[in-house]
């Protein structure tokens, strides 16, 4: 009797669920903080964050109890993420108080850990202090300012939390490997094609919006490339004088763009967006706007569309390759950004990433 008592003690231990291990991690803001993981409950103050967790935790679905605006993501994208994770639907998307969420609605939600994007100025440190006296974690993460530098940290930061580290391992080998074979052509270089990013391109509105050498002006020059705007901003991103970009004649443009700026006869790329409209609205921006339509780049045929969220993931190493590509097509012929994307569909997404997330002229990679 006592001999079965006993079996029946160690059954239940058994099925008792372990504690918690803390773990420490040291966030892209240099905070050491200590989390109760694997953590379950887990509230996104961006919901574009779900992409770069989906590629180290298929099931990051289940995790999420709430988010920032779902429609960051544009519309066929977030069917494809609802369709895949059902339970995201009926998630709560928080409040915003530009550029952080509501403490009093992330509390209710009792999360084990918020994550927070790039530190971004006195509201999310309140919010960071507010969290932290109802004893609820936060770590910053960063796919925004400086992808280039943080994207990789912030995937072992997420996988430390969440207990994913072999799959996030794998993905990090896989996205390491295909950012070196630019990286160590590139370095190199002794000329490299001047080169124009006009964010969120239309018609409608006076060229050029453009950034500095962050985000992905970073990966211009990662990609052998020389971006213009870093020449004369002096921040983040600016307007761009409409004689400076005509005096400058850059050798290359690229517009990005999204559903987002459909209604503004804008560059229409991105998730679920057919490739002949990408095409056509490229088409038709280069052809339409003044400024644009005079530059020596789209007279030589050496104009590209992107999806302009496309740094805001891991999904980033596909505008290196797409660049890389773009300003040294001979040098990196062997490139071939659409089998990247299938093999990140095939060994590394829950979900099928699909649509024109890039576009050119003539219709090229």
């Amino acid at each position: 009797m006592r001999l079965l008592t006993a079996i029946i003690g160690l059954l239940l231990v058994g099925l008792t669920p372990l504690a918690a291990a803390p773990v420490t991690v040291t966030d892209i803001a240099g905070r050491e903080v200590t989390i109760d993981g694997p953590v379950r409950r887990i509230v996104l103050s961006d919901f574009r964050q779900i992409i770069g967790l989906s590629l180290i935790d298929p099931e990051i679905g289940g995790r999420v109890v709430g988010a920032g605006s779902k429609s960051r993501v544009g519309p066929e994208l977030r069917a494809a993420l609802e369709a895949r994770f059902p339970g995201i639907t009926g998630v709560p998307e928080l409040a915003e108080t530009s550029p952080s969420v509501s403490a009093e609605q992330v509390i209710a939600l009792a999360p084990d850990l918020v994550i927070l994007s790039d530190p971004a100025g006195p509201a999310t440190a309140q919010l960071v202090d507010q969290l932290g006296h109802a004893g609820i974690p936060t770590v910053y993460v960063d796919f925004r300012i400086n992808p280039f530098d943080n994207t990789l940290p912030s995937l072992r930061i997420a996988a430390a939390a969440m207990g994913s580290g072999a799959q996030a391992e794998a993905f990090i080998e896989f996205y390491r490997s295909h950012r070196d074979r630019i990286t160590e052509r590139t370095a190199m270089l002794t000329e490299r094609p001047s080169v124009l990013m006009h964010l969120q391109a239309t018609q409608v509105r006076q060229c050029c919006m453009s950034l500095s050498d962050v985000s992905l002006g970073r990966f211009i020059t990662a990609a052998g490339g020389h971006n213009i705007g870093a020449e004369i901003i002096p921040g983040t991103f600016a307007q761009i004088a409409p004689e400076f970009v005509l005096a400058y004649q850059p050798d290359i443009y690229i517009a990005t763009g999204g559903r987002q700026l459909e209604q503004d006869e804008g560059l229409i790329t991105g998730p679920g967006v057919p490739p002949a409209l990408a095409r056509r609205s490229l088409v038709d921006l280069t052809r339409n706007t003044p400024l644009i339509r005079d530059l020596d780049a789209v007279a030589n045929g050496r104009s590209y569309g992107m999806w302009h969220s496309i740094h805001n993931s891991p999904l980033n190493i596909l505008a290196l390759e797409l660049m890389a590509q773009w300003f040294h097509p001979d040098l990196f012929g062997d490139l071939d950004p659409q089998q990247t994307l299938d093999e990140i569909n095939a060994r590394f997404l829950p979900f099928e990433f699909k649509g024109a997330i890039w576009t050119s002229l003539d219709g090229q990679p």
